[in-house]
């Protein structure tokens, strides 16, 4: 126990040491998060579902880096940065009385005697996860909640209905990298995407060995059965990681080129839209470190928890009674999801720090087009 105590203060000194960079709200949500932790039963299915809270973050700053279109009218650049209402929390769960975990929460809360304090079904960071999650689509991916070894599945939702994006003020952009890389000269643009696409290509390979090594390691049968394969991995991984790290040193040349670049003409649309963007850089900078405290909790509340599972899931059994079809796939999602925990750590949490890597580039761009647009003001009002 004091191991798992020591680890979750230590988030909470990253938490405030980082508080720079971090939105006040994002703060106390996982202030409160970790809080929660300390005082709740132990659990190995709250520690899973920390770790898929954490890994569907991921997917969505992912999602709105690759995926969501963007324009000087996209309303859900706002919406994700405001506070939860609550018609949106009521929205989220009515639509989540079908999941197996959030459908039957309540009812084995009930079963365990836990304080009605912690009784609610969303946890802090669960309701930012669905805030981005309902404002992104109007039908919700399959699966958030099963965890899995495959990248691909850990970088992207599956399924789901996106709600359309309007564009009509300005022009509209396939996702926020997009938007950004348009604000860079043209004849930088080529260069720097190439750079990108080789980067990501290293870090692909490298998520790749993780995913493996994962596997190999997901229990202790597990590691002694393959002591020789790990090893081989393991080696293989520090070259691969060589590689990405000089593929990083050629793209953040680029950044930098194509940055000491920029136009002080530039389009005045594409100024206000760096401005949305900026808040939305700091969405997706808190999400990250979300993921990061969601895991690293995870990992101390498991100390307590992982040998108590056999109970846990005899416990959830007694309830099957009361709703037999979404417990026993809640019972089916938690013994399948016990066997994708360390994977998914391992592969989560090396996607964390290559994330912030481009928030932190994007970032630098949208600071330049802001600031020349603050000069630009200033001009016009001499």
């Amino acid at each position: 126990m004091p191991k798992a105590v020591n680890i979750v203060f230590g988030i909470c000194v990253a938490l405030f040491t980082a508080g720079c960079g971090v939105s006040t709200s994002s703060l106390g949500s996982s202030a409160k998060e970790v809080a929660v932790s300390f005082v709740e039963p132990p659990s190995i299915e709250k520690q899973i579902n920390r770790v898929a809270t954490a890994s569907a973050i991921i997917k969505s700053n992912q999602f709105i880096m690759k995926k969501m279109p963007i324009s000087i009218d996209a309303t859900w650049m706002d919406e994700i940065t405001k506070d939860i209402t609550e018609e949106q929390e009521n929205r989220i769960l009515n639509k989540l009385k079908q999941d197996p975990y959030f459908g039957t929460v309540i009812l084995t809360n009930v079963q365990q005697g836990i304080p009605g304090a912690l009784m609610g079904i969303l946890s802090p960071l669960e309701k930012s996860l669905y805030q981005r999650v309902d404002t992104f689509y109007s039908q919700y991916p399959n699966n958030i909640y099963t965890l899995t070894a495959d990248t691909n599945k850990l970088l992207n939702f599956q399924g789901g209905t996106t709600k359309p994006v309007r564009a009509i003020k300005g022009d509209r952009y396939a996702n926020l990298e997009a938007a950004i890389i348009s604000m860079l000269p043209v004849n930088t643009q080529k260069d720097l995407q190439k750079a990108i696409k080789e980067y990501e290509k290293s870090t692909e390979a490298v998520l790749k060995k993780k995913e493996l090594i994962g596997k190999l390691t997901k229990d202790e049968a597990s590691k002694k059965q393959n002591e020789e394969k790990i090893a081989v991995a393991e080696h293989e991984i520090k070259e691969l990681e060589k590689t990405a790290d000089e593929k990083e040193k050629i793209m953040d040349e680029q950044w930098k080129l194509s940055i000491a670049s920029i136009d002080t003409g530039i389009n005045d649309k594409k100024i206000v839209l760096a401005k949305k963007i900026k808040k939305v850089l700091t969405s997706m900078n808190d999400g990250a470190i979300q993921a990061g405290v969601l895991y690293a909790t995870a990992t101390a509340k498991a100390y307590t928890a992982i040998g108590q599972i056999k109970d846990e899931i005899k416990r959830l059994g007694i309830a099957t009674a009361a709703s037999p079809s979404l417990m026993t796939k809640r019972i089916a999602r938690l013994k399948d999801n016990a066997l994708m925990l360390v994977p998914n750590i391992a592969v989560g949490t090396y996607l964390i720090v290559k994330q912030q890597i481009f928030i932190g580039k994007y970032t630098d761009v949208i600071d330049k087009v802001a600031s020349i647009g603050d000069d630009r003001e200033k001009f016009a009002k001499k």
